[in-house]
């Protein structure tokens, strides 16, 4: 591959291309307007039917500041989440409508913490990227992402590969790692440019070198005030590719759990190795760990074991009196006793 020029830092280079995050806990006025305040003059509220903002909350709605950009907005009113999404030049926004959220509706505070609780906005995904522009980037990037892939030991992630290889007038794409997670993408975007958006003088050796973050448990909550460098950096074979190209690379930064819980929420998150499959499902229904933990507790002290018992249970060393306070954070209703006997 021929020397590029000397390239700008990496923060000034890279960009946000897609963002999507959770609100609970937060009005779906608050959610509109947070959007609205970072969107360009003239963007405007709409249901799919076309008609404007009104009393009933919709199950979808979009904020359009062009034809091809719309925010797309859904309600679940079982839960009472508000989910935002987009893609394209307007990430950046996006996210910072997050932070406003974030920012005037905060978690509720835990022993004087505060700390990622179901109540509050987070990150459900983050795209960055990075374009370069030089005759054989593609080639040499996806050959350093399939070698730092090789240089693993242990698990290694999937490697895909899209488009036709062989006729060099097809636009390729590489795969390195899963949606599930984190996700490498390489591809041609010149060629991607010419074919589908009809951008006849765009640069055949344009080539977009980008992470899909599906960030998790604390790291959901981190990731609101993540910079384009850090998203990039969730990927280890990104991160060997733009070192590779000259870029000055953040250090690997975790997509997951980074060690923001306090001890007593960790020491509660134990409880999963004997209580798996009740864990998960209160997990999954209420979408945090903590809260299932929480709940849990709450059902052992109804039961008034002994203390020996309930540090056996817990396997953490926590004191009842910190249990108890844990506990009074999260009551029962009468639906939630009845789902536990179930």
């Amino acid at each position: 591959m021929t020397t590029p020029p000397p390239l700008p830092d990496l923060d000034s280079a890279a960009h946000f291309d897609a963002v999507s995050f959770t609100a609970r806990g937060v009005p779906y006025d608050a959610v509109i307007d947070a959007l609205l305040a970072r969107m360009p003059r003239g963007t405007a509220y709409a249901l799919p039917g076309g008609s404007g903002r009104g009393v009933a909350v919709p199950k979808l709605a979009h904020l359009r500041p062009d034809a091809e950009n719309p925010v797309l907005v859904r309600h679940v009113a079982s839960t009472g989440d508000i989910y935002a999404s987009v893609m394209g030049p307007l990430a950046s926004s996006v996210l910072e409508a997050a932070r406003d959220l974030a920012a005037a509706y905060p978690p509720p505070p835990v022993h004087g913490q505060s700390g990622p609780w179901a109540f509050c906005t987070r990150i459900n995904r983050l795209d960055a990227c990075v374009d370069i522009d030089a005759p054989g980037a593609f080639d040499s990037a996806q050959a350093h992402a399939r070698a730092s892939v090789l240089n693993l030991t242990g698990n290694r992630p999937k490697i895909d590969q899209r488009g036709d290889w062989q006729d060099p007038d097809s636009g390729r794409t590489l795969y390195v790692g899963s949606r599930d997670s984190v996700l490498l993408r390489i591809y041609e975007k010149g060629k991607q440019l010419r074919q589908v958006k009809g951008i006849a003088d765009a640069s055949l050796d344009l080539v977009r070198v980008e992470v899909e973050c599906h960030p998790a448990d604390a790291a959901r909550f981190e990731a609101l005030h993540w910079v384009p460098a850090q998203v990039l950096a969730t990927s280890r074979h990104a991160i060997e590719v733009l070192s590779f190209i000259g870029y000055l690379v953040p250090s690997y930064v975790a997509s997951r759990d980074s060690g923001t819980r306090s001890p007593v929420v960790r020491s509660l998150l134990a409880m999963q190795q004997q209580y798996g499959p009740l864990f998960w499902r209160l997990a999954q229904r209420f979408d945090s760990p903590e809260a299932a933990a929480a709940m849990i507790v709450h059902t052992l002290l109804q039961a008034h074991p002994s203390p020996a018992r309930l540090q056996a249970v817990l396997d953490g060393g926590i004191s009842a009196p910190e249990l108890q306070a844990v506990a009074e954070r999260f009551t029962l209703s009468k639906e939630h006793d009845a789902e536990l006997r179930d």
